[in-house]
């Protein structure tokens, strides 16, 4: 039998944004549709670090990361400007959740990895199938939508690295099933709440997503993203994880790394900091350790997946090990 999670709502907000058009492009707008109608999905409910000092002597060093090319719009699937401008007006109009701590249900939920599920789409069907795992499909026509989970997966009162001296790791997989379609119209990431529900993840403030139809990447980018890794597949098992380092103080370093059917490689990773383009890119605020973060899934058109946030149920078995890296 499922076990059931605890009840009573994330912090509540108003969801409605706001009428008008405006300036953007890119895969978070771009082509020029209506936006999507009705409210945006109840997505539930600091300090950046410099860059490390040149070495006069490099010749020892470990040669750079490999450059990711920003673009500036996808070459899939593109976004309304006017549904970019209503997701930064619904971000201006509510702002980042201030961490908390969660009350014992909550905290329960999360050390049990039971986490639900939080969305607002009548074409997008969710249900939890196993503690810890739930399965669903979007039909045709689905607009971009956001699924949330609750409670977060990392908590600063529970995770912080300046506080608890550790390193933490949060992740999750999808599976996505074969009874989507070719393009795997699907984003995983992660978000502060909350987060505008009419848009995929990665597009706006305090959140991140590598995005299947493209394989790009994306934080706080409503345009094009930035090359990442090949576009995901249909049968194939995607993980995306965040990794909270301390480094002295209260200083944090923050990676992002995906697996793919149980496999990870150093390719399929980056260092929050790192590329940040000041034109294209709103910053990192939110995603540095010092806010609570929840998993975020971007669905659109067609697609059929399982959401596992069960350590158990994981292809990939090496979380402990890569906790365990410096």
């Amino acid at each position: 039998m499922t076990t059931p999670p605890p009840p009573g709502p994330p912090p509540r907000q108003d969801f409605a944004p706001p009428p008008g058009p405006p300036p953007s492009k890119g895969h978070g707008g771009f082509e020029d549709s209506a936006p999507p109608p009705g409210p945006p999905l109840p997505a539930q409910s600091g300090k950046k670090h410099a860059w490390e000092e040149a070495v006069p002597d490099t010749s020892e060093l470990p040669p750079p990361p490999p450059f990711f090319a920003a673009h500036d719009f996808s070459p899939t699937n593109n976004a309304t400007e006017q549904e970019a401008e209503a997701g930064e007006a619904f971000c201006h109009s509510n702002p980042m959740l201030k961490p908390e701590a969660l009350d014992p249900a909550n905290a329960q939920a999360q050390q049990q990895s039971n986490f639900r599920l939080l969305w607002m789409n009548d074409k997008v069907q969710i249900a939890p199938v196993a503690l810890g795992v739930w399965k669903g499909f979007s039909k045709d026509g689905t607009t971009d939508t956001s699924i949330i989970s609750w409670p977060p997966l990392y908590s600063v009162s529970s995770h912080g690295p300046w506080a608890t001296g550790r390193t933490k790791v949060i992740y999750y997989e999808v599976n996505f099933l074969k009874d989507s379609r070719q393009e795997i119209s699907m984003a995983l990431g992660f978000t502060v709440p909350p987060y505008p529900g009419f848009r995929l993840p990665g597009w706006h403030r305090g959140s991140l997503a590598v995005h299947g139809d493209d394989g790009h990447k994306y934080i706080n980018d409503r345009w094009g993203g930035k090359d990442f890794v090949q576009p995901f597949k249909r049968g194939e098992t995607v993980g995306i994880g965040m990794k909270f380092v301390p480094t002295g103080g209260d200083g944090v370093s923050v990676k992002i790394f995906l697996t793919r059917d149980g496999v990870h490689q150093t390719q399929w990773e980056w260092d929050l900091y790192e590329e940040t383009d000041m034109v294209q890119d709103g910053g990192v605020k939110g995603l540095d350790g010092f806010r609570d973060l929840c998993a975020a899934v971007g669905v659109f058109e067609k697609v059929h997946f399982e959401i596992v946030f069960a350590p158990w149920r994981w292809k990939w078995q090496g979380l402990e090990e890569y906790s365990k890296r410096s």
